[in-house]
């Protein structure tokens, strides 16, 4: 680890690589103890000397295979129109983004330089000493990746936008006087920072059995995304390209794995993770009306979004975070109700509310009712705070059927109210924050706050009011989850004294 790191402030003096290797060279040595293999010394140099090579033969490659400069332009000049065409050209909105807060170009042309090998050498090392089935997939997919990245380069030369004309995109990197040696200016396509870092983020997913899975999943891969397009050393498309050529192998030795393992020598969908998940939804969706009611009126708007951007293209401001927002409104309302399913998953109040929030916040902006409407923000305030209580409440209260917890219906109640509040105060510091250190606009001064926060407390208030209502009230006892019902009898009695 001391040579590499030795070799590395050789091949690219930025100082902070070096100390990456350093540090996990200290940790292997506090950790040896850990590996589970017979001669765990000669183990770790054959992989040390395995993963080095694939490097170092990478970066010669790339140095090497050369294009032509007119071949290198023509291709990009296809490639931005090819972007343009399919509304994918984001990379002079993101270089605007970061230029508007000087602040942070310094920190993402730094993240060019040390995010991308320590996250890599990170993943290794630590799925070496956790979880070598993964290490060894991951480390072939890094070989692969490398091999099909240096075809590409030399079938098809890249100039990256700082240098293509008529992109106006410029190079941070060297604005701020950063350098890096070695380097192939026809090299931008693929993307191996974006791509080895999305192949280390889903490796991590596989590998890491904790919740943390998650933020490694999409975390780094959004944080070097960013990074390539703002400091103009790769478009769009590289990423995309530079993700499928590290991740598409590793889901294939995945699979192969699994099929090893399998008794019979055959992996079907259903029996995979994701197919049970997948079947477990598809299987809520049958048995529950709200849930169809509500999955298909998001599904409807989010339809509705992508092709009206493709007619229109620009139609609305922040299209991309309100298809987010859909989209992943959709999944989340999936998992609890499959979660939480033998108690009843979400009430039709929750369901109910949230689509009607949803619709609300969506065709706000894409139908300009907030700009011709002064209290229409307010409304949304009131009905988001709403959807959150209700959520959140549903989410308790099954908690307490599943005897997770035992608290009193009030309790329950005011606590939903409490988290709806701390999630709205929460949204105000960011819109203040995001418009001082962002520009995001969002922040329309003291009064607007306060009566935000008015309509987050009405919005949860009156919602925790009607969620008791619908679960305590006597006429919708028969709203009661038939696979918690002997449960919910054990606990009227209960129930009545505490009301």
């Amino acid at each position: 680890m001391g040579l590499a790191a030795f070799a590395a402030y050789l091949f690219d003096s930025v100082i902070y690589i070096p100390l990456a290797i350093s540090m996990a060279g200290i940790l292997a040595w506090r950790w040896r103890g850990r590996t589970a293999f017979p001669r765990p010394g000669r183990r770790a140099l054959q992989e040390a000397a395995i993963c080095s090579s694939v490097f170092i033969l990478y970066e010669t490659g790339r140095h090497f295979v050369k294009g032509t400069w007119d071949e290198a332009i023509a291709n990009a000049t296809s490639l931005m129109r090819f972007e343009d065409m399919l509304h994918l050209d984001q990379e002079r909105a993101v270089q605007q983004f970061l230029l508007r807060n000087d602040s942070l170009v310094g920190f993402f042309n730094d993240a060019y330089s040390w995010f991308f090998l320590p996250v890599v050498a990170g993943a290794l090392f630590w799925l070496y000493i956790t979880n070598d089935d993964v290490f060894r997939r991951f480390r072939t997919s890094l070989a692969i990746a490398s091999g099909l990245a240096l075809v590409i380069i030399w079938t098809y030369p890249l100039a990256p936008p700082r240098l293509a004309p008529g992109s106006d995109i410029i190079g941070t990197h060297a604005m701020r006087g950063g350098s890096h040696s070695f380097v192939n200016q026809y090299a931008a396509m693929p993307s191996l920072h974006v791509g080895w870092v999305a192949l280390s983020s889903v490796a991590l997913f596989v590998g890491v059995k904790h919740w943390m899975r998650w933020f490694w999943l999409f975390v780094p891969t959004l944080i070097m995304g960013f990074t390539v397009m703002a400091t103009g050393h790769h478009y769009f498309v590289d990423g995309l390209v530079g993700s499928a050529i590290g991740v598409v192998p590793f889901l294939v030795l995945t699979w192969r794995a699994a099929v090893a393992k399998a008794p019979d020598g055959k992996v079907t969908f259903a029996s995979t993770g994701f197919g049970q998940a997948v079947h477990a939804a598809n299987r809520e969706l049958h048995r529950s009306p709200r849930l169809r009611f509500t999955t298909y009126s998001l599904t409807l708007l989010l339809t509705y979004m992508i092709v009206r951007q493709i007619v229109d293209h620009g139609f609305t401001n922040y299209w991309g975070y309100m298809v987010a927002q859909i989209a992943l409104s959709i999944l989340a309302i999936l998992f609890i109700s499959v979660k939480f399913a033998p108690e009843g998953g979400l009430s039709l109040v929750t369901h109910g509310i949230i689509v009607v929030t949803t619709y609300a916040d969506t065709l706000g902006t894409a139908g300009h009712m907030y700009d011709r409407f002064v209290a229409y923000d307010k409304v949304t305030h009131f009905l988001g705070s709403a959807a959150v209580a209700t959520a959140a409440g549903d989410v308790l209260l099954a908690l307490r059927r599943r005897g997770t917890i035992d608290w009193r219906p009030g309790t329950i109640m005011l606590s939903a109210v409490a988290i709806a509040m701390a999630l709205g105060l929460g949204w105000e510091v960011y819109e203040y924050f995001g418009d001082r250190l962002l520009g995001t606009g969002r922040h329309a001064g003291a009064e607007d706050t306060i009566y935000d926060i008015i309509s987050d407390f009405s919005g949860a208030f009156v919602a925790a009011a009607l969620l008791y209502w619908w679960h305590f009230s006597p006429m919708h006892s028969h709203q009661q989850p038939a696979a918690s019902k002997q449960l919910v009898q054990s606990q009227s009695r209960d129930d009545e004294r505490r009301l």
